[in-house]
């Protein structure tokens, strides 16, 4: 993850080679862009991986039902 502003107010996720995965304000979509075009980098922090078995709990497991639980 990195995180940017003073105070921090934006955060993004690194996917390497200098980019990173963003949100860039509310509305827009979602979008890849480069590290270099930050000046306002505060930090960073690495969240070990952990791989899933089988569905989160609480998940639907049609997209039938899921949509049967919000009618």
């Amino acid at each position: 993850m990195v995180f940017f502003g003073n105070p921090v107010h934006h955060v993004g996720m690194y996917v390497g080679g200098g980019y990173f995965i963003e949100a860039p304000y509310t509305g827009s979509y979602v979008r890849i862009s480069k590290l270099s075009s930050r000046n306002d980098i505060a930090g960073v922090r690495r969240y070990a991986w952990v791989p899933r078995v089988g569905a989160p709990k609480g998940a639907k497991s049609s997209v039938s039902s899921a949509l049967s639980s919000v009618r």
